[in-house]
């Protein structure tokens, strides 16, 4: 959490006997502000933004999609993960209808293709709706081999009748060719 204000030491409640040094601060991945405990202010994120518990509570924590939705908020909001320079460094962004919530990008994954083995691609259709920067949502997510997802993130150009195309993507869309068959 980021620290906003340094409230130093005061009684936490009505009742409390002893003061404890408190301060306002602003979680990473939501932005809402609260008053916690100055020891807390090294947590990444808000007790609302804590899916773990919620995960943990429903048995979600065990799955692979939990750890693939967890690694996807992270690269997004949180600076010192690996990876955000590339994502929320970049200005890419969770959707509002996951970005909080587990069980709804759960259940749109189980019923769009979702496979261990399958990997979370948001760049092929924001670049087919000329969205940028990219953002994980339903609309433009798919599940894509890691081979696909390496040949789009690169950039590897596909040549059709001596005419190159940067991408899968471009291909198909000017050619009109089905992506697996390039």
């Amino acid at each position: 959490m980021k620290l906003i204000k340094d409230l130093g030491m005061i009684f936490s409640t009505e009742k409390s006997k002893h003061k404890i040094r408190h301060a306002i601060v602003e979680c990473e991945i939501c932005g809402k502000e609260s008053r916690v405990q100055y020891r807390y202010i090294k947590q990444e994120s808000c007790r609302r933004c804590s899916n773990i518990k919620s995960a943990t509570k429903h048995g979600y924590c065990k799955e692979k999609l939990f750890k693939r939705y967890t690694d996807m908020i992270n690269r997004c909001y949180l600076p010192r993960t690996t990876g955000y320079s590339n994502y929320g460094g970049k200005g890419v962004t969770v959707c509002d209808e996951w970005k909080n919530n587990y069980e709804s990008f759960r259940s749109w994954s189980l019923n769009n293709g979702y496979e261990d083995n399958l990997e979370l691609d948001k760049d092929i259709k924001c670049k087919e709706m000329s969205i940028y920067p990219a953002v994980y949502s339903p609309e433009t997510c798919t599940w894509i081999t890691k081979k696909l997802n390496m040949q789009e993130a690169k950039g590897i150009e596909v040549t059709i009748n001596g005419i190159t195309y940067p991408s899968k993507t471009e291909a198909q869309r000017q050619t009109g060719i089905d992506r697996n068959t390039l």
